[in-house]
């Protein structure tokens, strides 16, 4: 597969010859890794000397028609070109030139690189089919040709599909529920046309289509892709009922069960975190309405989603589809707690949430009996006992996610009560109440600081070994976060944050900081008001003086002088 990319360099215009060709390479050691964890830097054929960088930002620093660093990065990616360190590595060739456009209006000579990207590698070998194809046609006959070719000069992705349509493979847009015919199959550059035919002549009898993605256009025709799992792919052509991703994805947006605007953006994150196409299918497989009393638990956006660098999303997934309850241990700072919410949004199931003290008892976890009283038709008082269920009874019964967090916080007694929950019995007698069958969507995710931490204890071994743990490494540098957090900072500030998080980390570690003077949302919050207050302001309001203790308040400002002043 071919690709097209901007190089340029902020500081000067390049001077590249045509048919130069170059080294593009993803470092994530480097220093522009800090602010972007997606940079491609471009060098010389001999990696003596750095030339510029891949642009990222379309309509400014991508010239028209080609792609953004993300998506070469992802693509790389997906072609398993990384090392055990995250470096990746790739040819290019200057191909033509143009002008790239910056913020405060000035440009700069830029020029166009292609390069050819390999295969992909699948995490496991054959179990994907890859098809490449190259679409054309009349845009009297195909009028979404246009549209496609226009999404695609600009770096967009638009939603395409896939079907036989009077013998032919024939794209299509849809708008407002209208098929919009976009082009027609003319050659395959990868996949045997011959067996794709009969897959889609299998779809076409049940009135399916299959999704595509859109790659790159070229003149008047452009480029699509589409990768089908392969046990899918041979279980259509025996004549098995076995839904593909597409059919999967149009069921529930026709039943009206998550709205296809949410879906999408499910569907684009869960991509961008490299989860596959099955695991995807499995997902939304698994959608369900949600009775009415609990939809204002669902998360339709989440405040902010996990950005992942580790591939801990996808991880958690596969655990999730298995049907796995899971243990997320981390220090503060990790994004436990961004997980789970994330996790919840992608799933659509109604979040639940309770923190574990060491006052925590079962009744707070399962709930309890209380006596009512009420008159009667007849004027008199009557007193009646009910059962008040609390949140986690509530999550078993509709099939909810269940945060339960700083579990190592709490006695052992309220942990134990959870182990007829966390067996595969699926049901728990709860006195008062009754025999409860555990929802089979219902999951639980606990979340907890390492041992050592003020107020940990260690699990009870029964408990522990009913979790699988997810580990979140401590975290080095926030730089990459602030980034993510706040795209508008100045690298200049993010750098001093960066600082500033090191700096406390490492007192923290040394035993002269306590836990609570850890802080991310302060950095963030500094960095949102850094234009109007100053850097160093800001940085004394939203982390030394978010602590209490005044000689640990003024360790942290003296550091902030240090640093900021």
């Amino acid at each position: 597969m071919k690709m097209k990319v901007t190089v340029f360099n902020a500081r000067h215009s390049l001077r590249l010859s045509i048919g130069q060709r170059v080294k593009l390479v993803h470092d994530p050691a480097s220093k522009g890794a800090a602010y972007d964890p997606k940079v491609i830097a471009v060098w010389d054929e001999a990696m003596t000397e750095q030339l510029g960088v891949v642009g990222n930002k379309y309509g400014a620093t991508v010239i028209k028609g080609t792609m953004n660093n993300e998506a070469l990065y992802n693509e790389m990616v997906a072609r398993g070109l990384q090392d055990t360190k995250g470096y990746m590595t790739i040819d290019g060739v200057v191909t033509e030139e143009g002008t790239v456009t910056f913020r405060d209006g000035s440009t700069r000579t830029a020029y166009v690189l292609e390069v050819t990207l390999p295969n992909p590698q699948n995490r496991q070998a054959g179990m994907l089919m890859e098809f490449v194809l190259h679409v054309r046609g009349s845009i009297k006959e195909y009028r979404g040709k246009t549209t496609v070719l226009r999404e695609l000069q600009a770096g967009n992705k638009p939603d395409l599909w896939l079907k036989l349509k009077d013998g032919k493979l024939v794209t299509y847009l849809l708008s407002n529920g209208e098929e919009v015919l976009a082009g027609v199959v003319y050659e395959a550059e990868k996949g045997d046309m011959d067996k794709l035919r009969a897959y889609m002549e299998k779809l076409a009898e049940r009135g399916a289509s299959q999704i595509v993605e859109p790659v790159e256009a070229s003149g008047n025709s452009y480029t699509i892709r589409c990768e089908i799992d392969q046990e899918t792919f041979d279980g259509v052509l025996a004549g098995k009922v076995i839904r593909t991703f597409s059919e999967v994805k149009k069921e529930v947006i026709n039943k009206g069960i998550v709205p296809e605007d949410r879906l999408e953006e499910i569907e684009k994150y869960l991509r961008k975190c490299d989860v596959e196409e099955n695991l995807i299918k499995e997902i939304f497989d698994s959608y369900e309405p949600v009775p009415e009393e609990f939809q204002h638990r669902i998360i339709r956006q989440p405040k902010t989603k996990f950005f992942d660098t580790i591939g801990i999303v996808r991880k958690s997934i596969v655990y999730l589809n298995a049907g796995f309850f899971l243990r997320f241990e981390g220090g503060k700072g990790t994004g436990k707690n961004t997980l789970l919410e994330t996790l919840a949004w992608v799933y659509q199931r109604p979040l639940f949430e309770f923190c574990m003290t060491e006052q925590t008892d079962k009744f707070d976890l399962f709930g309890s009996k209380t006596f009512e009283t009420e008159v009667d038709e007849n004027g008199r008082q009557v007193t009646k006992m009910s059962f008040d269920r609390e949140a986690l009874v509530q999550a078993m019964e509709v099939g909810g996610f269940f945060d339960l967090d700083e579990i190592n916080a709490a006695d052992d007694g309220p942990l134990f009560a959870l182990q007829s929950i966390l067996d595969d019995r699926r049901r728990v007698q709860i006195p008062g109440y009754g025999l409860v069958h555990i929802h089979p969507k219902f999951r639980i995710i606990a979340t907890m600081n390492p041992l050592g931490y003020v107020g940990t204890k260690e699990l009870p071994e029964a408990v522990n070994d009913r979790f699988v743990p997810v580990i979140f490494p401590d975290v080095p540098s926030i730089a990459k976060l602030l980034a993510h957090r706040v795209p508008e900072a100045k690298p200049e500030d993010i750098e001093i944050c960066d600082k500033l998080f090191q700096s406390v980390m490492k007192l923290y570690q040394d035993g002269q900081l306590s836990e609570r003077c850890i802080t991310v949302r302060g950095y963030i919050a500094a960095l949102k008001v850094a234009d109007r207050l100053g850097i160093y302001e800001a940085l004394l309001d939203n982390v030394a003086n978010r602590i209490n203790d005044l000689e640990y308040r003024a360790t942290v400002a003296s550091l902030v002088d240090d640093i900021a002043g």
